[in-house]
């Protein structure tokens, strides 16, 4: 059964909006590219200000990584000896308790992501002191198949 119901008047009715210009939106705005704005005077490009590219930002990541990793190697003695800022010592020490793969993985990255904020080379230089270098990668050596000769 229908329920017979007055109409609405339009002035309740949601009434359609203008849609707000960028400047009318709170916070900053993005500019337009001024398309002399990263040249300098004679018309070139000025190097300090171009960005490293994706690539660069993303193997310097990981070998701030694999650095931390290497912190993983130490002792807490030789730990408390480099002088690490609270939080990475104490993400060193805790990823040191830890078994589980998954969680292993997460810890080197989280100390990754807190190495990007100090300067490494501190850092090196005590390792380089303490501990071997770190090898570049997986060199075995391959055993010949049965029946070939190397």
């Amino acid at each position: 059964m229908a329920v017979n119901r007055p109409p609405v008047p339009s002035s309740c009715l949601p009434q359609p909006q203008r849609l707000k210009s960028v400047a009318e939106f709170p916070g900053p705005h993005i500019q337009p590219p001024d398309d002399d704005a990263d040249l300098d005077a004679d018309g070139e490009a000025d190097a300090a200000e171009l960005r490293p590219s994706r690539s660069a930002r993303k193997r310097h990541a990981e070998g701030l990584q694999r650095l931390g990793v290497r912190l993983t190697q130490l002792r807490a003695v030789q730990l408390h000896a480099l002088n690490l800022p609270a939080p990475l010592l104490e993400a060193v020490l805790e990823t040191q308790r830890l078994r589980s793969r998954a969680a292993l993985a997460r810890a080197r990255q989280y100390i990754g992501r807190l190495m990007r904020d100090l300067d490494p080379q501190p850092i090196e230089q005590a390792l380089a002191a303490l501990l071997p270098p770190a090898p570049a990668g997986p060199r075995r050596a391959r055993r010949p198949k049965p029946g070939r000769v190397p």
